[in-house]
């Protein structure tokens, strides 16, 4: 998506515009996948419900939050800031104690 600035033509938006779909639509779809082959059959209900919600909610919070930062700090910190959100989320991920298969740490039953 950096190239946009550069791009003359307007037909020509379509290629990176393309390339962002279809790398979102990859990535999206490993994300679901991912969750719901780590989590049971009595948990995946729940598990899919809370992704849409959380999902969902992010939608709407994010355009506010972010014209918030902008309108105050400026429209460079909001990128400085949710990368740093970003990196935040990543670390608690991390340390949320969960290996990568999905089951908690060694030693727990």
């Amino acid at each position: 998506l950096g190239v946009i600035p550069f791009i003359d033509l307007l037909w020509l938006y379509l290629v990176p515009i393309l390339l962002f779909g279809a790398g979102i639509g990859i990535c999206s779809t490993t994300v679901v996948s991912t969750m719901v082959a780590q989590a049971t059959s009595g948990q995946r209900a729940s598990l899919m419900s809370a992704y849409g919600m959380s999902l969902c909610l992010a939608q709407t919070a994010a355009p506010l939050i972010c014209g918030l930062i902008s309108k105050w700090l400026g429209v460079q910190y909001v990128f400085w800031i949710m990368a740093a959100a970003a990196l935040g989320m990543t670390a608690l991920s991390r340390m949320s104690g969960l290996d990568q298969s999905g089951a908690a740490g060694e030693g727990s039953a």
